[in-house]
């Protein structure tokens, strides 16, 4: 009993956490030019990617929301002779059906791609990585991000001038128009992980490859971070202390009722007790061996 109590206690005082599995949820696209796309949100620890081309080679979008909420740009490129290319992502957005609303200072985009994950922390992407290509005979599109994580997903965008033909194994395209969103799957191990897809042959062909590593939800709450001075220790987050004084109030509340339960006990059987503690004293003083 005693034993399973400490058991009990120590797993208060040392909190688990499970890695929750990163799910794809849904996709549209958008390639009438229009700047708001409807699109629907549901799922637990949600995560929405916005993909988007430029209609000509200015720096135009200046940023995208979601029920009103601004999104954050992972990145951006420009190929000569190409579009801006641009990804966006929002952790925990709204539940339900809103629009994605793009600012465009030109009026209008070449296209967009709007796509969800369920299952992925509340945080912006561990890493990620873009690679611009000029105007070249390629057939094929593709990079790497380096996870931290396991089970990260790496989800990335290839925006072409070309049709899309094939995702490479391993690789799953969610859109297959022109902003191409595609991903990786679980990645069981961290490291540097490239994934891609196949497009026509065109000599011309210029594109931008835009990919982040999105981290599994439920994972330890973050570490205090120090101000970088040499003033007392602070932190931007008081998630951990909330975890400390949770876990320490468990253990508490079970020691109590743990002295609670010995006590009652002792009432009980009191007398008998009394008397083996007090034979066994006699036979310590004694000096005779029990048996």
């Amino acid at each position: 009993m005693k034993k399973i109590a400490l058991i009990l206690s120590l797993l208060a005082v040392f909190p688990s956490y499970a890695l929750a599995d990163i799910s794809f949820g849904s996709a549209t696209v958008n390639d009438t030019g229009g700047l708001t796309q409807s699109f629907s949100v549901s799922g637990d620890n949600p995560y929405l990617l916005v993909a988007i081309r430029a209609d000509d080679t200015t720096d135009s979008v200046s940023g995208v929301t979601y029920n009103g909420t601004s999104m954050t740009l992972v990145d951006k490129g420009l190929p000569a002779s190409g579009r801006y290319s641009y990804l966006f992502y929002l952790a925990n957005p709204d539940s339900g059906t809103h629009d994605v609303v793009v600012s465009n200072s030109m009026g209008s985009i070449y296209g967009m791609s709007v796509a969800l994950y369920t299952g992925v922390s509340n945080e912006a992407p561990e890493a990620h990585y873009k690679v611009v290509q000029d105007p070249d005979a390629v057939t094929h599109v593709t990079g790497s991000v380096t996870t931290l994580t396991s089970n990260a997903w790496v989800v990335a965008v290839g925006i072409t001038n070309d049709t899309y033909v094939s995702a490479d194994g391993g690789t799953t395209a969610r859109t297959t128009n022109r902003e191409v969103i595609h991903d990786s799957g679980a990645l069981y191990s961290p490291g540097s992980h490239g994934i891609g897809f196949n497009i026509a042959s065109d000599p011309g062909n210029a594109w931008v490859w835009i990919g982040a590593s999105l981290v599994p939800a439920g994972g330890p709450p973050p570490e205090p971070t120090p101000t970088p001075t040499y003033a007392a220790f602070t932190s931007t987050s008081s998630t951990p202390y909330i975890f400390l004084i949770t876990s320490y109030g468990i253990f508490l509340i079970e020691l109590f009722g743990i002295l609670t339960l010995f006590y009652l006990c002792t009432l009980l059987v009191g007398w008998p007790i009394k008397r083996l503690a007090r034979n066994f004293v006699r036979l310590i003083k004694r000096g005779e061996r029990i048996t």
